[in-house]
């Protein structure tokens, strides 16, 4: 057996073993209950060859230890082997870091959740041992999750995302893995029978999240949209299900969230035509494809004070096409920011346009959407400005409630720094967002619109007439001016006039034209007092 016949007193300290409790014992006492590793140094040894091995090992006291041992082969002066040497390393701490950075490379650091490589990793698996099983991929998203971190705190958001990952990791069993997939998104491997079973299953995911969180004693209602697809039904290959999952999932938030859609072939369809759109998209900003149509705003008199700047796509097969066929894409991709870029430069050109017609204090309004309000609007606005030495009070920006409402206190100060520019600020589609009147009169605002869904019935239905009287008395009382949209009928016209509105905007008036047809209609201007 190759006995030990000789320790130093760096072994004994290590072990725990006295020379006299070892000497004369076989070598396997260095490897421990490591099976593969009494082979490979027997099978070293019989050979005559280093071996070098890590061994999981135990010391006399019974605790455990990893050890890296090193044997090899001594000889006499005539090339006899005469024993072997073997040196062990006590490399507790190496192994304990190794395995530290290991658990970390694949598990989430806030929740302690496998991450995303190791749930692909786990699912590939499954697929290929899971025959006769149905194994099911559920991708969760958490409903409006931005606003907690906007209102509350990243550290209350990351309060919530913990609570979120205990819930979900009680629900599953031990067959199944809860992951974060990144941000709010979680991603749960659900091993079951069958479909039956699965279905039941994401119901009960659902049902697990529907209790409030509470949070620095705050109760927080927290709503998830959730999407899952099937193996084998679904697909065969691990990205694809979790392709498949979240488009699920995608189909949910638009059902209205807080829901659970599964998987349909549709779906795949409609993906691959909205990546075929975002694509055309890119190259239509690329090649110029976009353009501006305006429609002119009124006072009282029906006098020309302002136009609104319209998006517009000339698609090369389909004609002239409205934001109602490619602004969702637009958002959905993040092209909506270079977009809205190119909108505000395009605006500030047609100005110097009007200007040399001698039209130099009408306005021009942009429409501003979310994304581009929070990545960097007023230093976007401040650059054309100064590049285009815009006088004040001729570039407007029309900002939705809920634009502003998700973080009033950012967008005060956004707002404040845009304001000291010259350009004027409105909130458009008043009254159909959340809006605060605590908050509105901190804004640094100068016109609410009224959204066309009020003006439509004016003169029929008491109570739009009613929310565009209170409406037009706020704006009075705050030193606003109001703007209605969509006015299209004598009716309408008269009822906003009588009842103060400051200007009118829609077809009964004019509609959106080309930037030549509105500056002939608009001829040489009469100027105002």
């Amino acid at each position: 057996d190759q006995p030990l016949v000789y320790v130093n007193p760096a072994f004994e300290r290590i072990t725990g073993y006295a020379a006299a409790d070892v000497v004369g014992r076989g070598h396997q006492l260095l490897l421990g209950d490591d099976a593969n590793g009494h082979a490979e140094v027997a099978a070293a040894m019989a050979e005559a060859l280093d071996v070098r091995r890590q061994v999981h090992n135990r010391r006399k006291d019974g605790t455990t230890f990893w050890s890296e041992l090193r044997m090899t082969p001594v000889r006499d002066s005539l090339g006899r082997l005469t024993h072997f040497v073997a040196i062990l390393s006590d490399i507790s701490d190496r192994k304990h870091a190794e395995d530290a950075l290991a658990y970390r490379a694949t598990h989430d650091a806030l929740t302690g959740l496998p991450n995303r490589e190791l749930l692909q990793e786990r699912l590939a698996g499954a697929i290929r041992t899971g025959e006769g099983r149905v194994i099911g991929v559920a991708f969760l998203d958490l409903d409006d999750f931005k606003l907690i971190n906007d209102s509350l705190g990243h550290a209350v958001g990351d309060e919530v995302l913990a609570t979120i990952a205990r819930r979900l990791a009680e629900v599953v069993s031990a067959r199944d893995i809860v992951a974060r997939f990144g941000g709010d998104e979680f991603v749960l491997m659900l091993d079951c029978a069958d479909r039956q079973q699965l279905s039941i299953r994401v119901d009960d995911v659902l049902a697990a999240l529907a209790r409030p969180v509470e949070v620095h004693g705050a109760s927080l209602q927290v709503t998830p949209s959730v999407g899952y697809c099937r193996f084998p039904d679904d697909g065969d290959d691990a990205l694809v299900l979790l392709r498949r999952a979240d488009q699920a999932m995608y189909q949910a938030k638009r059902q209205g969230r807080n829901c659970v859609v599964a998987y349909r072939d549709e779906f795949d369809l409609g993906a691959s035509q909205r990546l075929d759109l975002i694509l055309q998209l890119r190259e239509a900003l690329h090649l110029g494809q976009f353009v501006l149509v305006f429609q002119p705003q009124f006072d009282r008199d029906n006098r020309p004070v302002g136009m609104e700047a319209l998006l517009r796509w000339r698609h090369p097969v389909r004609g002239l096409l409205a934001p109602a066929q490619f602004i969702a894409a637009c958002e959905d991709s993040g092209l909506i920011v270079p977009i809205g870029r190119w909108v505000l430069r395009e605006a500030a050109r047609h100005h110097h346009l009007l200007a040399e017609r001698g039209w130099d204090k009408l306005r021009i309004a942009v429409n501003v959407s979310a994304a581009q309000f929070q990545q960097g609007l007023a230093e976007d606005v401040a650059a054309v400005v100064r590049d285009n030495a815009l006088p004040r009070d001729v570039l407007e920006l029309e900002l939705t409630e809920s634009v502003v409402m998700a973080n009033p206190d950012s967008a005060i100060r956004s707002m404040a720094e845009i304001a000291q520019l010259g350009v004027q600020i409105a909130i458009d589609d008043f009254g159909t967002g959340y809006s605060s009147l605590a908050y509105l009169k901190r804004l640094p605002l100068h016109r609410l619109k009224l959204d066309r869904s009020f003006v439509r019935d004016l003169g029929r239905d008491p109570d739009d007439e009613a929310i565009c009287a209170a409406i037009i008395r706020l704006a009075q009382s705050l030193e606003l001016s109001t703007t209605a949209e969509g006015v299209e009928t004598e009716t309408q016209w008269r009822w906003l006039r009588d009842r103060g509105c400051d200007e009118m905007q829609g077809f009964l008036l004019a509609k959106p034209a080309p930037f030549d047809e509105i500056l002939a209609r608009l001829g040489t201007p009469q100027r105002l007092p």
